[in-house]
């Protein structure tokens, strides 16, 4: 997945155009496996709503996103765990579409979720962010452009800038998984993620104000990133809850 990491970029301009029947099938499967439900602490039942070529089910973006194929969520309880593996197993679908070549952007403040919440949600539950996704197009909209200028979103912090490192060893050991969670998405690209690296690796978040809940859904991307560097790697961790901070890494080699 090293790789469809590094590639990943959140995509707004699509062609306008169906998925075709290879990709629609590919979804439905990858979505059925409950494997693929699974977070960290709780299983995450993803949908997909393939919109029609004439608009006729089209959810709202405030002209953010254009002409996208479908869109991707899950319904949750709002909380923490719940959050955390939203932005967990949904990132691990996007990194899965990057890699067969369809497009994708996370959608959290910028798309009407009223209608899916009537729709879709069970009393009390919620709808914290959307994937959209579908064909990229070669060129960015104003609009597109106009978020890209304010919000840098291929301007990464430096390591040192999210890392506190206490044990030089397990640092050098997990350095390429701590890359490549820079590498992953955030709401407007805040990066609220934090490691302290000691004799294990713990993760908390830097809560920005309105940012609350996107900062938790942020979290869970960024350690899909670095979960699944460490499987490639040939790592054998488990990830879990601490009394003092937010998660652990548990290397069960």
């Amino acid at each position: 997945m090293k790789e469809a990491i590094i590639k990943r970029e959140s995509v707004r301009n699509f062609i306008k155009q169906p998925l075709t029947t290879d990709d629609t099938k590919f979804i439905n499967e990858y979505i059925a496996n409950e494997e693929n439900q699974k977070g960290l602490f709780n299983d995450i039942k993803l949908n997909i709503i393939e919109m029609n070529i004439d608009g006729s089910n089209k959810i709202g973006t405030y002209g953010f996103v254009k002409n996208f194929s479908g869109i991707i969520f899950a319904t949750i309880p709002n909380r923490q765990d719940y959050l955390i593996d939203y932005g967990f197993v949904l990132e691990k679908l996007v990194l899965e579409l990057t890699r067969i070549g369809i497009g994708t952007c996370w959608l959290g403040g910028t798309f009407e979720r009223k209608s899916l919440v009537s729709k879709y949600a069970e009393e009390g539950d919620i709808i914290p962010a959307i994937i959209v996704l579908g064909y990229q197009k070669n060129s960015r909209h104003l609009q597109e452009r106009i978020i890209r200028m304010v919000a840098k979103p291929k301007k990464r912090l430096d390591v040192s800038k999210f890392t506190t490192v206490k044990n030089l060893n397990t640092f050098e050991d997990y350095s390429e998984e701590i890359e490549m969670l820079r590498l992953a998405p955030s709401a407007s690209n805040k990066q609220p993620w934090r490691i302290t690296v000691d004799d294990s690796i713990y993760f908390d978040i830097e809560t920005k104000k309105n940012y609350e809940m996107f900062s938790k859904i942020d979290l869970g991307i960024g350690v899909s990133h670095f979960y699944l560097t460490a499987v490639e790697n040939g790592k054998n961790i488990n990830i879990v809850k601490d009394d003092n901070h937010i998660l652990k890494i548990i290397s069960v080699d």
